[in-house]
């Protein structure tokens, strides 16, 4: 196992196996004591059993409302003044093949808003990242967007942009506004410990209280610690005799070399039997590396991209927890074009959740290539409202 594969079981997971082998040494104890001996049996067999069931009528109603169901759309008060043709917007492109998806939906985005856009590349390190927002800086752009990078890695360039009266927005920074960013689409902590149990209960689901979980975390990504965090309580809530690991996945990997870890993970813990990811990008390339190893596992993770999709509707991966990305980007657009304007943001703007639904092969009905959104005529009504 590779020094990057961190994994730990779950700590009530080694308390029920501490309960049960004492029970067991109690009723042994017992033998002999005639009606107290039957007694005390059948009782630690009813406290074992009572532990061993998962709860799957709460997983059941935990994940309803996000299995073919539909938010709102998050904005519908068009723009008092719309952006000039001079205004210029930069966005920060992170290293994950998402970033990639995200630089072309922004691109859509301000072109039908009728603004410019500067796209400033990034490696995966810390230290590219804040050379980028240096760029960035210099340009004096009229608004700044940020992907889901740390905000502690980028706080003190988002402290000169506000100083030179530059709004930053940002798609997946927990915690935004303690970083001085004015709107984020995701920046409830409160979301993403929900997404971790919203994957948490779609597990006990697969397989109930046989379920044997890892949780794949990608600690460079700043809701992936809330993630784990929901998905260990809900496991644990839910199935207290289930089995849960945590493993993490280096950003760095993410796009090449990560499903070898997780293979070799898999393939030291071939009990597990289901497989959740902070973001699903890390199964790029997944679905071939499970076939040669002959490994066959359920599999979720968070906002599945174009790749992994396509891989749901072939069933070589479970399912998916898709964030509506179409939709995300273009409210963060509108929602700067807000800003820089010094107009207020709209009510969809000040919080609430993002656009979200589980997607198994039924589900998979459009062009996996375009993505997922619940609203098709996205650009559509944002034109309405910016024209």
């Amino acid at each position: 196992m590779t020094a990057a594969l961190r994994s730990r079981v779950c700590p009530r997971s080694r308390a029920f196996v501490r309960t049960a082998i004492w029970l067991g040494m109690a009723s042994a104890a017992l033998a002999g004591c005639g009606g107290a001996s039957s007694s005390a049996t059948t009782h630690a067999a009813a406290q074992t059993a009572h532990a061993a069931r998962a709860n799957i009528a709460a997983a059941r109603a935990l994940v309803a409302p996000y299995t073919g169901r539909t938010n709102p759309f998050p904005v519908t008060q068009p723009l008092v003044r719309r952006p000039g043709p001079a205004t210029r917007y930069a966005l920060l492109q992170c290293a994950t093949p998402v970033c990639a998806l995200f630089a072309q939906l922004f691109e859509g985005a301000t072109r039908a808003l009728g603004v410019h856009l500067s796209i400033v590349r990034a490696g995966p390190s810390v230290t590219s990242q804040q050379a980028a927002m240096g760029t960035i800086v210099s340009e004096r752009p009229s608004g700044v967007i940020l992907p889901g990078v740390s905000g502690d890695t980028t706080e003190a360039q988002i402290r000169q942009l506000h100083s030179l009266g530059i709004p930053v927005v940002s798609v997946g920074v927990v915690n935004a506004s303690r970083y001085g960013i004015s709107f984020d689409t995701a920046a409830d902590p409160g979301i993403s410990l929900l997404n971790g149990r919203l994957m948490a209960a779609w597990s006990v689901l697969q397989h109930g209280a046989g379920t044997n979980a890892v949780f794949y975390a990608t600690p460079e990504l700043t809701f992936s610690a809330y993630m784990q965090r929901g998905f260990d309580r809900e496991m644990a809530a839910l199935c207290p005799s289930c089995r849960v690991r945590n493993v993490t996945i280096p950003v760095a990997d993410v796009g090449n070399s990560a499903p070898s870890l997780v293979v070799s993970d898999l393939e030291a813990h071939p009990r597990t039997n289901v497989a959740a990811f902070a973001t699903e990008e890390a199964a790029i390339g997944l679905p071939a590396a499970l076939r040669v190893a002959g490994i066959h596992i359920a599999v979720t993770g968070y906002a599945p991209p174009p790749a992994v999709l396509q891989y749901i509707k072939a069933g070589q991966i479970t399912s998916g927890l898709d964030v509506d990305l179409p939709v995300s980007v273009w409210e963060t657009v509108d929602a700067l074009a807000r800003l820089s304007t010094h107009e207020p943001l709209v009510d969809g703007e000040r919080g609430g959740p993002p656009i979200e639904e589980f997607l198994e092969r039924p589900q998979i009905t459009f062009d996996p290539n375009m993505g997922w959104t619940a609203y098709p005529n996205f650009p559509q009504r944002f034109a309405k409202l910016w024209r």
